[in-house]
């Protein structure tokens, strides 16, 4: 008798749940690009560790550059500030699309790192090779002068969360995808703190390596190719509720 009330149960809750999967969530997705539906929230910034160049900021750069050789090191910063989904969006992916511009150095794998939250407050410059000013980003600063936290610039206290393959070989507006862990962007479009991304080569690689990736900066003839945020999402309908409150309500009836 135990047993089969135990099966009853057990089937109720799984008809209600796939019923309310089946009837209860509308799920869309929403596309972040500078220039599009209106869109202006994407900062990106290139950050170069070449003798005086430390302090310097390259925001109005219309190309992002992602290099390593002996002598120089050159990463990329960049996050897409006032994301908006509808009340109550679920985030079931979440991916960033750049498009090559320039390279050398063959195939090789970039580190895509989330910045640590203590970091969150750095802005994108708006010249180039120019001294970095109050609230611009250079390798050296998030908010001039204020340091960055942590040791190596961005890269302090950052936490690698996805390994890019590419190939300075292919064609320039190749697009490379880098997949974001679900509760990142989750984190994002709800207010949390969102201290956006950095690229580096791969500490490992020991020949030169090198890549640019069109920037926001690019002018409106190739806005298709500049930076995108693409996230998919669900919203639960309030069926979805109303159905699983019944089934809790018939399962403790039958207890």
């Amino acid at each position: 008798m135990f047993k089969m009330k135990m099966i009853k149960k057990a089937c109720l809750f799984v008809m209600l749940v796939t019923i309310s999967i089946a009837v209860a969530a509308s799920a869309d997705t929403a596309v972040f690009r500078n220039g599009t539906n209106g869109y202006q929230g994407t900062n990106d910034n290139t950050l170069d560790d070449y003798w005086s160049l430390t302090g310097y900021n390259a925001g109005a750069f219309t190309e992002l550059g992602v290099y390593q050789s002996y002598a120089e090191r050159v990463n990329t910063i960049l996050k897409f500030d006032g994301l908006v989904l509808p009340a109550g969006s679920i985030v079931t992916g979440a991916s960033i699309s750049l498009a090559k511009r320039g390279g050398s150095g063959g195939a090789f794998n970039i580190d895509v790192l989330q910045i640590s939250n203590d970091n969150a407050n750095w802005v994108e410059g708006t010249g180039v090779w120019v001294p970095a000013l109050d609230g611009e980003s250079s390798w050296d600063y998030m908010a001039s002068p204020t340091l960055w936290t942590g040791d190596g610039g961005a890269s302090g206290g950052a936490t690698t969360i996805y390994t890019l393959a590419v190939d300075s070989a292919q064609e320039d507006y190749t697009l490379y995808n880098i997949v974001l862990p679900n509760a990142l962007a989750q984190q994002w479009v709800s207010g949390g703190v969102n201290a956006g991304l950095l690229l580096r080569v791969d500490p490992a690689a020991e020949e030169t390596k090198n890549i640019h990736f069109v920037s926001s900066e690019l002018g409106p003839e190739g806005w298709e190719y500049k930076p995108t945020l693409t996230i998919s999402y669900d919203i639960p309908e309030p069926a979805t509720l109303c159905l699983l409150g019944l089934g809790g309500l018939l399962i403790r009836r039958k207890k």
